[in-house]
């Protein structure tokens, strides 16, 4: 076992199972130091139960299923591991082959794509851990790439109109209340009559994002797209009498036909929070009606309208200001103190 440094990047190398191993720790020298104290370590420590990756990956899906709210999401990542780890026991893969796998995927999908892969595996092995398939974390240093924040995609009226203009029968009305409520799609999808009140105009959502539940209010065009729907389910959107899965097909075919680019459904709540702004709405109320946990995750959204703080300080200049040139002492009616002569 040794280690050494390769450009910025301390490496250890060891022999692990009749294999060489060199493995990245990092750009300071205690962090090979340490990483290779894990190794010798972990050298004499056998798993309890070492399976292969894509047994393991079986159980986790299931774990994150009946944990996660957002375990649909993290199966495009699990898929994606399984295509360049399955064939392998949990114990061999290597931190180099995470990143070699990290590379890869560089090519061909965005560094937040990434990042959120390797979040995954992280969390796979802290589980394997917890249960006693393996002893050490091979994925635990690996780092994550810096991401440059998303500018804040807002639809326009015109685009509004062909978007709606060119949408099914059955998605319009997911579209209007997208757009007056900022509510996510699968908030949307989930709802059912029981959580309108047409009488008092409030949806209720007992299981939003936040963990918490929350009173939306409808307005005018909210209330009428769902009071005109015929109660075929439980659920409120649906198609053919079934409740509407998933309205990617929908979506796309929409959005294609209105020749509309780079927008997702999910900017339609962008476009919810951003109006409300252009409006006059205060952050605080935004904040309350698209039910963001930090005031900061609201903020982005003023960003998107520079014009508004021109606006600002203008209002500052007609309220207080002068007109141009009344600071000169000579134009101002100002009665000076006589200095004493000597």
């Amino acid at each position: 076992m040794a280690i050494y440094k390769r450009g910025q990047i301390w490496y250890i190398d060891y022999y692990q199972n009749g294999r060489r191993i060199r493995d990245p720790a990092g750009p300071k020298k205690y962090m090979a130091v340490d990483l290779l104290a894990e190794r010798k370590v972990s050298r004499y420590k056998k798993p309890i139960k070492d399976i292969l990756f894509s047994d393991f990956a079986k159980e986790y899906a299931e774990h994150s299923k009946a944990n996660k709210k957002s375990w649909e999401k993290e199966l495009y990542s699990i898929n994606g591991l399984l295509s360049a780890f399955g064939h392998n026991k949990l114990s061999q893969v290597t931190t180099r082959e995470i990143e070699q796998y990290k590379l890869k995927r560089l090519e061909r999908v965005s560094k937040s794509t990434v990042n959120r892969n390797m979040s995954c595996l992280k969390h796979m092995y802290q589980i394997a851990i917890q249960w006693g398939y393996i002893n050490s974390n091979p994925a635990k240093s690996i780092k994550q790439y810096r991401e440059i924040a998303n500018q804040v995609r807002v639809l326009s009226p015109e685009e509004e109109i062909k978007l709606l203009n060119n949408t099914s029968e059955h998605l319009e009305p997911i579209i209007i209340t997208a757009l007056n409520t900022g509510m996510r799609k699968s908030e949307l999808l989930n709802l059912k009559w029981n959580n309108i009140d047409f009488k008092d105009k409030t949806i209720y959502l007992q299981d939003s994002k936040s963990g918490e539940s929350a009173k939306i209010p409808m307005n005018i065009d909210v209330y009428n797209a769902l009071k005109s729907l015929k109660k075929a389910s439980e659920y409120i959107f649906t198609f053919k009498n079934n409740k509407i899965a998933d309205i990617k097909k929908g979506w796309y075919n929409a959005v294609k036909k209105s020749g509309i680019p780079k927008i997702r459904f999910h900017d339609l709540r962008h476009t919810f929070g951003s109006r409300l702004v252009q409006n006059g709405v205060d952050i605080v109320t935004v904040k309350e009606l698209m039910r963001h946990k930090t005031i900061e995750m609201t903020m982005r959204y003023t960003h998107t309208l520079p014009e508004h703080k021109v606006k600002a300080v203008e209002i500052l200049s007609k309220q207080y200001g002068h007109k141009s040139g009344q600071n000169d002492k000579s134009k101002l009616n100002l009665k000076l103190p006589k200095t004493a002569s000597r």
